[in-house]
C-alpha cells in the first residue's frame, strides 16, 4: 500500500470514527441485561406508546444520567424521571412496572427536579431486591420521548451492558 492509500485510509477511518462519536446518543442508564421494550410485560412500554427505547433487567443499583441536560419531570417516588437532553433527545427513564406502588421504598434520589445533570451522573440508587421482594418487576424502561435528531434510531443488540455502554443512537 502506497504512503496516499495509507493516509487516504487513515483519515477515512478518522473521520467515521468522529462521525459516529457526533452522532446524538443515549447511554444505558442501569448496568444488566438489555432487550428491546417490545419485550416487557407492560403493554404501555412494549407497544412503543411512551416512546420507543430498551429495556434492561439490572444488575446493579445505580442509575445514572443517560443524557446531558435538564431533569424536566421527576417522580417524588423516585421510579420514573424525564431528561431534556442537550443532544436534542427528551429520554423518559422508568425502573420497574407499577414500581409507583412502592410509594418510594427501595428508591434513593441524588437529584431534584429542574436539576442541570451530566451524561454518567448517578442520579438514583434503586435496592433491586427490595423491589423484587414487594412482587415487582424491576426491569428499568429507557425511551426516546422526544427527538430532533435527523437520521434512523438504532438500538444496542440485546445482551450484557454496562452504564458506560450506549443504549441507543441517531445515524
Amino acid at each position: 500500500m502506497g504512503l496516499f492509500s495509507k493516509l487516504f485510509n487513515k483519515e477515512a477511518e478518522t473521520t467515521a470514527a468522529q462521525t459516529e462519536a457526533a452522532a446524538p446518543s443515549v447511554l444505558c442508564p442501569v448496568a444488566g441485561e438489555l432487550a428491546d421494550i417490545s419485550t416487557v410485560a407492560d403493554q404501555a412500554f412494549a407497544s412503543k406508546t411512551m416512546g420507543d427505547g430498551v429495556a434492561i433487567v439490572p444488575t446493579d443499583s445505580a442509575v445514572i444520567a443517560p443524557v446531558s441536560g435538564s431533569v424536566d419531570a421527576l417522580f417524588p417516588t423516585g421510579h420514573a424521571f424525564g431528561i431534556t437532553g442537550d443532544n436534542g433527545i427528551t429520554v423518559m427513564v422508568h425502573v420497574g412496572i407499577d414500581t409507583v406502588e412502592m410509594q418510594g421504598d427501595g428508591f434513593t434520589l441524588h437529584v431534584a427536579q429542574g436539576d442541570r445533570v451530566e451524561a454518567g451522573q448517578k442520579l438514583l440508587d434503586i435496592d433491586i431486591d427490595k423491589i423484587r421482594a414487594a412482587g415487582f418487576d424491576p426491569v428499568t424502561m429507557c425511551l426516546v420521548a422526544e427527538h430532533t435528531c435527523a437520521g434512523e434510531l438504532h438500538k444496542h443488540a440485546d445482551g450484557a451492558v454496562t452504564t458506560q455502554d450506549t443504549a441507543i443512537w441517531f445515524a
